[in-house]
């Protein structure tokens, strides 16, 4: 009796088993127009650094290379193409479970205004006024941001050549090697990043008071440093999007 019961139990749990599908993973399929301009395209439809709309019908294909998955950028994600890279504006956080560092887009910038100045570089929404803006609000998403395939990794560019000409490279995913750290003379929350002191130039490396790794220490030694390239009050800066950006050279 006690067999017989051990037999209906085991058939019961494969019969369990046999029933349980695994949820597939939906992927994101972009179905829409294709895209019909580029970064630096839309930056030249500018006559001058004051913000300007773009026509209906634009569409640019690119890729997300900064997010707010650890609080260091907050507001907004960043973006790039072959061509360039902007900050698109976004009212609700969590940029980070949305628009992973990788996935690629389809943005529908019909809608949009666009700040070509080198320290600004954003794609937003018109609000009141002739240049006024707002981030896109979590209900507007779905109809100009469209994600399609699955994340992939970025590379970042290679930056050994003096800061002054990459200008075309603002705003997009780079790296610098042998670079070492120096706080400021004021001491203030965002150091001084030296990345060529043979020459005295200088790197600006923005760390919010947000951000999960503002307290901690950065490497006294020589390092590599991943993150976005800006221009910030008139200096290079480069913005970190996580803690791992930095990798230690153990020399």
């Amino acid at each position: 009796m006690k067999k017989i019961g051990s037999l209906l139990l085991l058939s019961v749990l494969i019969c369990s088993c046999e029933k349980y599908d695994i949820p597939k993973e939906e992927v994101p399929q972009y179905k829409g127009e294709p895209a019909n301009a580029t970064i630096a395209e839309i930056q030249q439809m500018a006559t001058d650094s004051n913000i300007y709309s773009l026509d209906t019908g634009v569409i640019i294909k690119c890729v997300v290379i900064g997010n707010d998955i650890e609080r260091n950028i907050e507001g907004k994600i960043y973006v790039q193409d072959a061509t360039g890279g902007y900050a698109i504006l976004l009212s609700r956080p969590y940029t980070y479970c949305r628009y992973p560092i990788g996935q690629t887009l389809f943005v529908q910038c019909g809608s949009l205004l666009v700040n070509p100045h080198p320290e600004q570089l954003f794609l937003a929404m018109p609000f009141y006024g002739a240049n006024g803006y707002r981030g896109i609000w979590e209900n507007e998403e779905s109809a100009i941001l469209y994600k399609h395939g699955k994340p992939a990794i970025v590379e970042p560019t290679e930056i050994s050549s003096p800061l002054d000409s990459n200008y075309d490279k603002i705003h997009t995913l780079v790296h610098f090697s042998d670079v070492k750290f120096v706080l400021n003379d004021s001491n203030a929350a965002h150091l001084v990043c030296y990345i060529h002191p043979q020459s005295g130039e200088r790197l600006q490396l923005i760390v919010s008071s947000q951000a999960y790794f503002g307290q901690k220490n950065l490497p006294t030694g020589k390092c590599d440093i991943t993150g976005v390239l800006i221009r910030k009050e008139g200096e290079w800066a480069l913005v970190m999007r996580k803690w791992s950006d930095i990798e230690e050279r153990n020399e």
